[in-house]
């Protein structure tokens, strides 16, 4: 029993000691052995291998105190056997890793012995390969190739290209192009497209010329290559034999190739030399290949890195205070080779890690014995590598945490062309997966000098006076001002063109989905040279397109309809306020009370004067109210005050009179003939705060973005949210589909119009119901359109200088936009009819019904003066019988009966005299001096 206790006990110490010794070792490694398997590689990527390993030995942050040493082997492509033997004979001297730059098959075959015996494979691979399922042990230190096909894709969308031809060499070539079919088709993008696989002849050269032949008859101009490096390059030199590698010929070249290494074409590394090895590009006016490919900024930091780059470009200079560096367009890039570096370097930190947590020797291994021994630290280390964050590396971050390929990619974009024996390019734009493309310039656009005897395409669009189209006998014709200007620049510059509208009647806008439209639509995608037209020079066109120097300042206008002209019979009281009015009546009654009380008072008046008749009262109340009527009319009264009081209050208020009436006849002439009409809108301020009448611009114009960019600004963001409100019915939009438009709803009332200043002067002055308000704002300018890098550009904005400086620009806009105005209140017209103006009856009337309502009133108070005369010459008779009745009964005694005796008296019974006359007969002519007396 004790026996078999102890064996027991001896077999679980065996166990846990062979289970120790069979999980970790915790010492140190002292030697690190990777494999690097290189098909048919560059000088360069041999040397950037070695240069890595050296850095890594040097350096004390990777792999401290520990030798980094690597296998190399390289051969040619499609020798398979050749890579597995090489492999396995590396298995069995106990590496730690592989390092791989090959073609699809070769990386497959190394794949497979990776994951059979656990060691972590590091592939670089120079074209697109199939994902296996069981992929453990093989990461990929250059992003996917997949990259490339969808950036292609945006291209030809950005590009509107719908027939092309592609060109492609291989099957992995193949694959790309249905990947990026395949894009298109996902994005429901019509792509028409001609086929052509390049094989080699029986002579072992690739055959160009046929496909070529094919590709020029079909008259498609858009050509697409998917080729290795030197089969590219042997297209495009066959290709310019034919005469199809010229921008003359408007046939354009997208080449997917990644890198040109040395000894295949190695391009300029500036601007101003001349690259022979591509030689085969003739003079045009325009760039006729674009290159894709990966962006390289090349970090000043670490010094490591600087030094990997100059040994893969020893052109390489920079300045000291510099970060980044970003290689020249054309520089030899040697991207496989960079890749390698970052791959050699990651493995080295990786492994780093994973000592410094745990390790173990690999184990020696036979690829032809069936029982291996698995090691274990192999998948520890792919989980270190699936779990680090992202590595700094030559070619940017390194990141295999989401995925089995490095996530971290960016493309550039650059366009090349040979003109005058001398190679440039420029890159145009760049892509990414989070940014998708990135156009900084357009695609196949040189600066270059001015061709001549050259056909331009200009596209245009009706607006008057900028571009008119008249009907004539030989069909329509373009005329304007914008017309006259690009006649008088062809014949400054020496070319012809040939005009054509505008299919979508549209300036140019960005679209939600990036492409423009209108007029910058059609010279961004090549379709026209030229967009002329009053097209507005902003920053948003500005980017895609170049105008020429502005031959015209531009604002942005208010139009709005004229309010009613108020008729106003009593125009003639405008010139002075009802409040004076109503003084200068108060005033009126104050001094005629204070004329008869001055009469009364002053002992020196008529009033009181001796001489005075007793039934005349000069100034009574009604008498000194008509005086102070009658001279503040300027007419006088009947009579004056005699006494000093009384006149010097008179001289005052003839004083008073004189001035009132001197200042409101001064006035009354400029109120009688200036109309005034009430506008409640004089600003854009005043229209922004009131909610009467609406207003809006063109829908999708660059006005329209205008408001937009500005919506979170000050009085912007009040209009911009009044003219999006959900308040507005749709036949009530602010938004109109046209100018024409605009100017039918401003003629409707309640409506204002935001476009251009110089085009709303010229409308309203034949719309005489239209008016503009306010300063313009947004002040900025008009100009040519043209693509960018154009050749015409500099030119024609010579020639728009050379214009103004001659007065032959202010001469045409006078000509076009100063025409005489139809209207009778425009101020030209009010200014040339100045002396001539008549003034209306309707201005006037009131004085007419004042006329006559003096006359009906008068004719009133005679009747009623009739009505009362009788009653009034009764009393007053009455009044004089009992006066003089007791004088009469005094007299009558005492004429002795001389009355009685008189022959002319005769005295009745009542008392009463009557006179008989004192000639009953006729006169007799005959003199009789008895009878005379």
């Amino acid at each position: 029993m004790n026996v078999f206790i102890i064996c027991l006990l001896l077999l679980s110490l065996h166990h846990i000691v062979g289970g120790i010794s069979g999980t970790s070792n915790t010492e140190m490694p002292t030697n690190i052995y990777i494999g690097v398997m290189l098909e048919d590689p560059t000088q360069k990527e041999r040397d950037i291998v070695e240069l890595a390993a050296q850095q890594i030995n040097e350096s004390k942050n990777i792999l401290a105190n520990i030798t980094f040493s690597y296998h190399l082997k390289f051969f040619k492509s499609a020798d398979t056997y050749e890579v597995l033997s090489e492999v396995c004979s590396w298995i069995e001297e106990n590496i730690t890793a592989l390092v791989s730059s090959a073609t699809c098959e070769t990386n497959l075959a190394i794949q497979s012995i990776a994951e059979e015996y656990n060691i972590p494979h590091f592939a670089v691979p120079k074209d697109k390969c199939p994902k296996e399922k069981n992929n453990s042990f093989t990461v990929s230190i250059r992003p996917s190739f997949e990259h490339q096909n969808v950036m292609l894709f945006e291209i030809i969308k950005r590009l509107e290209w719908i027939k092309v031809c592609i060109f492609y060499d291989s099957d992995i070539a193949f694959r790309n192009v249905e990947d990026m079919l395949q894009e298109a088709s996902n994005k429901n993008y019509y792509l028409e497209v001609v086929l052509f696989r390049l094989e080699k002849n029986k002579t072992g050269e690739l055959d160009t010329v046929s496909s070529l032949d094919l590709a020029n008859k079909s008259s498609i101009k858009k050509m697409i290559v998917f080729c290795n490096t030197m089969n590219s390059l042997k297209l495009l030199q066959r290709a310019a034999n034919h005469g199809m590698a010229n921008g003359n010929g408007n046939y354009k070249w997208i080449v997917t190739t990644q890198e040109y290494p040395k000894g295949e074409v190695a391009p300029t590394e500036s601007y101003d030399e001349t690259g022979d090895e591509l030689n085969f590009f003739n003079y045009s006016d325009t760039g006729i290949m674009t290159l894709l490919r990966h962006e390289m900024l090349i970090k000043t930091e670490p010094k490591e890195f600087v030094e990997a780059w100059r040994s893969l470009h020893p052109h390489l200079h920079h300045d000291t205070n510099q970060t980044v560096i970003t290689p020249s367009p054309l520089g030899d890039i040697q991207v496989t080779a960079a890749y390698l570096y970052d791959a050699v370097r990651f493995v080295a930190t990786a492994m780093d890690r994973q000592v410094n947590e745990s390790w173990d020797n690999p184990m020696k291994n036979k690829c032809l014995r069936r029982k291996k021994d698995i090691w274990e630290t192999g998948s520890k280390i792919m989980s270190t590598v699936r779990s680090m964050k992202p590595v700094p590396g030559l070619t940017g971050l390194i990141n295999l945490s989401k995925s089995d390929e490095n996530n971290y990619v960016a493309m550039e974009i650059l366009t090349i062309q040979r003109t005058s024996n001398i190679l440039s390019s420029a890159k145009v734009g760049t892509w990414d997966p989070v940014n998708g493309l990135n156009l900084t310039a357009r695609l196949f656009v040189f600066k270059n000098s001015f061709p001549p005897n050259k056909t331009l395409r200009i596209v245009t669009i009706e607006e008057a006076p900028f571009v008119v189209k008249e009907d004539t006998v030989d069909g329509p014709r373009h005329t304007g001002f914008c017309i006259e200007l690009i006649k008088k620049i062809a014949e400054d510059l020496d070319f012809k063109y040939q005009i054509y509208d505008v299919p979508d009647k549209q300036y140019g806008v960005k679209e939600g989905d990036g492409t423009w439209n209108g007029l910058i639509g059609e010279v961004y995608y090549d379709r026209a040279d030229i967009a002329l037209a009053g097209m507005i020079i902003n920053s948003d066109r500005e980017e895609v397109i170049d105008f020429t120097k502005p031959y015209m300042n531009y604002g942005v206008g208010i139009l709005m309809k004229k309010p009613q002209e108020q008729h106003n019979v009593f125009a003639f009281l405008d010139p002075l306020a009802w409040t004076v009015w109503f003084s200068i009546l108060a005033a009126l009654f104050v001094v005629g009370i204070l004329v008869y009380v001055l009469d009364r008072l002053s002992p020196y008046s008529s009033y009181r004067s001796n001489d005075r008749s007793p039934d005349v009262d000069d100034f009574n109340f009604r008498n000194s109210m008509w005086f102070a009527f009658a001279s503040c009319m300027q007419q006088g009264g009947d009579n004056t005050p005699i006494s000093i009081s009384g006149r010097i209050l008179s001289a005052a208020w003839w004083m008073f009179a004189l001035i009132i009436i001197a200042t409101y006849t001064a006035n009354l002439a400029a109120f009688l003939t200036v109309t005034r009409m009430e506008n409640p809108i004089n600003s854009l301020e005043d229209l922004a705060y009131q909610k009467k009448i609406s207003y809006g611009t063109i829908n999708g114009s660059s006005l329209q973005k205008y408001f937009e960019k500005r919506k979170h600004t000050g009085i912007y963001e009040i209009m911009w949210s009044y003219m999006n409100s959900d308040e507005h019915l749709p036949e009530n939009s602010p938004w109109v589909e046209s100018d024409k438009a605009g100017y039918n709803r401003v003629s409707e009332g309640g409506y204002a119009f935001f476009w251009d200043a110089p085009i709303l002067d010229y409308i309203k002055q034949a719309e005489c119901d239209l008016m503009t308000v306010g300063k313009p704002f947004n002040l900025k300018g008009y100009g040519i359109a043209t693509a960018q890098g154009s050749p015409y550009r500099d030119k024609m904005s010579m020639a728009i200088l050379k214009l103004q400086e001659d007065g032959e620009l202010e001469d045409m806009r006078k000509k076009w936009f100063e025409r005489e105005s139809s209207c009778s209140d425009d101020p030209a017209n009010l200014a040339r009819n100045a002396n001539a103006n008549e003034i209306g009856l309707s201005k006037i009337a009131g004085a007419f019904y004042i006329l006559m309502m003096g006359i009906v009133l008068s004719f009133v108070v005679v009747g009623i003066e009739h009505m009362t005369s009788n009653k009034y010459k009764g009393k007053k008779r009455n009044n004089f019988d009992n006066k003089y009745e007791s004088d009469w009964r005094e007299l009558r005694p005492r004429n002795n009966g001389i009355m009685k005796n008189s022959p002319h008296i005769v005295v009745r019974n009542d008392d009463s005299v009557v006179l008989s006359p004192l000639r009953p007969k006729a006169w007799n002519t005959s003199i009789n001096t008895e009878s005379a007396c």
